[in-house]
C-alpha cells in the first residue's frame, strides 16, 4: 500500500504547467480515464460510478489489484457494465507520460500536454476523495455524490472478491440513490428536507461532493423558513473557500468566509466560525497583517463568548499575540 499525498500534489503542479484538454473514451474493459467522461456515461446510461485509484507497479497491492482484478477478462461484463468505471493511476510510469521533451516532436509533446491536464484534473479529484494510500476504491452516483468507499487495505484475491465487497454496499448504494431522487421532487420545503436529509447522511468530509445542492438549499429557503439557511451559508462558504485556496487564491478565500456574515441569518456560533476560518487562512498562508488577523479573530470572540470554541480561539489569541511580541 502506497502513502499518495505526495505523488497527487506533483501531479497537480505538473498540471498546472499545461492548458491542454482530453477527451477519452472507454477502453476495451469499459473503464474511462477522464473524470468528465466517465460521469457523462454514468448520466446517459444512469449507472452509479465506481472510481478505482491505484499506484500500479509502484506498490504491491496496486499491482496485484490490477493483474487480478482490473485484467480479469470478465471485468467488463461483470463490473463495467454496471457500473461506469472510472480508473486514476498515479504511479511513477503515469507521471512519466506528462513530461514534455525539447527534442519531442510536436505531437508528442502535444499528446504530454493533454495527459498532463488529464492528470491535473484526477489529483484534484482524487484529493477531494481524500486518497491517502492506493489502491483504493469509491462508489458515487451519477451525480456525483458520494456514497462509500471500499476497503481494499488487504489484498483482494480475484475480481469475485471485488464483486463481493461492491455487492455488499447494495443497500447503502439504494439508500443513498433514494435520497438523491427524493431531493428532485416536491416544492421548495420538500426538497429542502430531502436535501438536508442526504447531507447529513454524508460523512462530513464528502460534503463537498453535495455543492450543488448547497447552494439551491440558500436559493430556496432566502428567508430562512426552515430554520436550516446558518447551516448551509457556513458550508457554502467552506465550499468556495476551499475551491478558492486550491487556486492560491487567498483573498478570495478569505472573503468567502466574511461575505457570509453579512447574512442576517447566519446564527453566532456560524458566524464565530466564519471569522474564526478566516483569520486561520490568512496565518496559514504567512500572513503578516496581524492587526486584521487579530480583528477578525476578536470579532469571532465577540458573537458567541460564551461557547466552547470561544475559549479555544481566546487561548490562540493569547498564543498568536505572544508570538508576535516575541518576534518583535
Amino acid at each position: 500500500m502506497k502513502k499518495i499525498i505526495y505523488t497527487l500534489s506533483l501531479f497537480f503542479v505538473m498540471g498546472l504547467l499545461f492548458t491542454g484538454c482530453s477527451k477519452n473514451s472507454a477502453d476495451e474493459k469499459g473503464i474511462f480515464y477522464s473524470m468528465e467522461d466517465a460521469f457523462s456515461d454514468a448520466k446517459k446510461k444512469n449507472q452509479n460510478v465506481l472510481v478505482i485509484v491505484t499506484s500500479n507497479g509502484d506498490d504491491e497491492l496496486s499491482a496485484s489489484f490490477v493483474d487480478n482484478v482490473i485484467n480479469d477478462a470478465n471485468f467488463k461484463s461483470d463490473v463495467s457494465s454496471k457500473y461506469t468505471v472510472l480508473h486514476m493511476d498515479f504511479s511513477e510510469a503515469t507521471f512519466k507520460k506528462t513530461v514534455v521533451n525539447p527534442e519531442d516532436d510536436k505531437k508528442t509533446q502535444d499528446k504530454a500536454e493533454k495527459f498532463a491536464n488529464l492528470m491535473q484534473k484526477n489529483a484534484k479529484y482524487a484529493s477531494k476523495l481524500y486518497v491517502q494510500t492506493t489502491p483504493a476504491a469509491f462508489l458515487l452516483t451519477k451525480e456525483n455524490y458520494f456514497i462509500s468507499e471500499l476497503d481494499l487495505s488487504q489484498k483482494v484475491e480475484s475480481l469475485q472478491d471485488f464483486i463481493k465487497m461492491i455487492d455488499e454496499q447494495s443497500e447503502t448504494i439504494a439508500k443513498v440513490n433514494q435520497m438523491v431522487e427524493a431531493a428532485k421532487k416536491g416544492n421548495s420545503s420538500e426538497k429542502i428536507a430531502a436535501i438536508d436529509e442526504l447531507y447529513e447522511y454524508t460523512q462530513m468530509m464528502y460534503r463537498s461532493f453535495l455543492s450543488d445542492l448547497v447552494f439551491e438549499v440558500i436559493n430556496l429557503d432566502k428567508n430562512n423558513e426552515s430554520g436550516l439557511l446558518s447551516k448551509y451559508l457556513l458550508t457554502s462558504a467552506d465550499i468556495t473557500s476551499s475551491e478558492y485556496f486550491l487556486q492560491g487564491n487567498v483573498d478570495a478565500a478569505v472573503k468567502g468566509y466574511l461575505d457570509i456574515c453579512q447574512n442576517e441569518y447566519l446564527l453566532p456560533e456560524h458566524k464565530q466560525q466564519a471569522y474564526y476560518l478566516a483569520a486561520y487562512i490568512m496565518l496559514m498562508t504567512g500572513s503578516n497583517d496581524y492587526d486584521e488577523c487579530l480583528k477578525l479573530i476578536d470579532e469571532s470572540i465577540a458573537v458567541a463568548p460564551e461557547t466552547d470554541s470561544a475559549r479555544s480561539i481566546k487561548n490562540m489569541r493569547d498564543y498568536l499575540t505572544n508570538s508576535i511580541m516575541t518576534a518583535e
